[in-house]
């Protein structure tokens, strides 16, 4: 994805932040709750921390600019842009580039996906060191494997294979569900402490009090939202390669 289509996915996660704080509101015994922090999660993991950000805080601060908090809104770009960074940073795996990492292709074995070509191509190295070996005169030892240069799984035509020589997802790429659900708890903890700190500065440590179990409400939301979100990424990416 280069920079233009992450900052355009951007402005439109911004916008959908936006709508789904400002539009999708479920009613509650202590206000109501809204999907906006669900939604930055999922913006996080699905770009990256930096665009996660500017998403999480630009739609979120134009959502309580629109509903007249405007006092609100300072804090709200700092919290919320925070869930957005801590979101892409943990969730959003990072492509491996060509030189980095262990050896992933063998001959026939493209991206990793041919497990028989990468076998292969170390049971091409074995045979080649065993005649190496057969070919020593008697009374002399054959050189050890990590003798001279350093090489990898040979291809059909007798190339080496250098480490990393094709790109992959690095540890990490796919979160799992329990990375997911503790992602998304440390984010809604930043966002319900932000807020009580803010708050407790405005006004008091005991008027903070008065909205600290809707934000908690808020954030068990956000949570489910998220997980929902960022479980469905992987048929996300695989259409939007099916696009490129």
């Amino acid at each position: 994805m280069n920079r233009t289509m992450k900052l355009t996915l951007s402005g439109l996660s911004a916008a959908l932040i936006f709508a789904g704080t400002w539009f999708i509101r479920i009613p509650t015994a202590l206000g109501y709750i809204n999907a906006g922090d669900g939604l930055i999660i999922l913006a996080g993991a699905w770009l990256g921390g930096v665009p996660g950000l500017v998403a999480g805080a630009v739609g979120s601060a134009l959502a309580d600019l629109a509903a007249g908090y405007a006092v609100y809104v300072p804090a709200t770009a700092v919290i919320k842009g925070a869930m957005g960074l801590i979101a892409g940073l943990l969730l959003r795996g990072r492509t491996v580039k060509k030189g980095e990492g262990r050896p992933a292709r063998a001959h026939g074995c493209k991206d990793g996906g041919d497990v028989r070509g990468l076998s292969a191509g170390y049971g091409r190295v074995a045979g080649e060191r065993l005649g190496q070996a057969a070919a020593v005169p008697t009374g002399e030892e054959p050189l050890p494997p990590s003798a001279g240069k350093k090489t990898s799984p040979a291809s059909a035509e007798g190339e080496n294979i250098p480490d990393g020589a094709t790109e992959r997802r690095a540890r990490g790429g796919r979160p799992g569900p329990v990375r997911i659900l503790l992602t998304a708890l440390l984010c809604e903890t930043v966002m319900t402490a932000g807020y009580f700190a803010f708050e407790s500065l405005i006004y008091s440590p005991a008027g903070a009090l008065g909205s600290l179990v809707p934000n908690i409400l808020q954030g068990a939301a956000g949570m489910a939202i998220g997980f929902a979100g960022v479980s469905l990424l992987p048929k996300i990416r695989r259409a939007e390669k099916k696009e490129n």
